[in-house]
């Protein structure tokens, strides 16, 4: 995570209980965040199989941020806060009433995330580059919009010879799948949010196209996203 460009990584830790469950509850900063779990593995011979599962939820509201469910000794959570917050990380699997470990590695919140359409979004489009491993953008967005459910196109004024990250993002409701898309003349970029996740991005580049064709496709109960569109270097 340091490698990645995390600016720090906190550990804490607690016993589980005599059945391998626990939860944690941690108040975290805005930003990115990845959370690992780790259990000790007893040194006996016959002992119960690690295997963490965890999963990482909004305090008061119950959201889900992240979930791992994978047949692994140790579970992974990544998500991104628009505002400081608790979080809450139950998880199960560990072999009895061992010590494990959080790491919490943190990374800060893009300057030019915009804010102003509440906490929910600015955290998924915050995830949205992040999970793309995009640079942070170093000015405004060009162009913004608001959707609903079904399928939405925005054309977005672009210049030649530019690259560009797109991101949706949900604002409020709940997702059953979101896509967003790029199309320039003949070619096209997409990308899906992943199992759990509030948002999806996508970087495009101009050759001497002018404008781009943006589709946001959203399911889901109610849902309302927002669109970002960010100038790359």
């Amino acid at each position: 995570a340091r490698a990645e460009g995390a600016l720090r990584a906190v550990p804490t830790d607690m016993r589980a209980s005599v059945v391998g469950t626990g939860q944690f509850s941690v108040k975290l900063s805005e930003g990115c965040h990845r959370v690992d779990l780790m259990a000790e593995v007893p040194s006996a011979t016959v002992r119960r199989a690690t295997d963490i599962d965890a999963e990482a939820r909004e305090a008061g509201t119950g959201r889900l941020l992240d979930r791992d469910r994978s047949d692994a000794p140790d579970a992974r959570l990544d998500f991104c806060l628009g505002e400081p917050g608790v979080v809450e990380i139950p998880f199960l699997g560990a072999a009895g009433p061992v010590k494990v470990v959080l790491s919490d590695a943190q990374w800060s919140m893009p300057a030019y995330v915009p804010g102003h359409f509440g906490a929910r979004a600015r955290g998924n489009l915050a995830a949205a580059l992040h999970r793309r491993h995009a640079p942070a953008p170093r000015a405004q967005p060009i162009a913004e919009a608001v959707g609903t459910q079904g399928d939405t196109l925005v054309p977005v004024p672009i210049e030649p010879g530019r690259c560009y990250f797109a991101a949706a993002a949900l604002i409020r409701g709940e997702l059953r799948a979101l896509r967003i898309s790029a199309e320039l003349g003949d070619r096209a970029a997409r990308d899906d949010a992943g199992d759990g996740s509030e948002g999806a991005g996508v970087a495009f580049c101009s050759d001497l196209e002018e404008s781009a064709a943006l589709r946001v496709a959203a399911r889901g109960n109610s849902p309302v996203w927002v669109l970002a569109v960010w100038p790359m270097d």
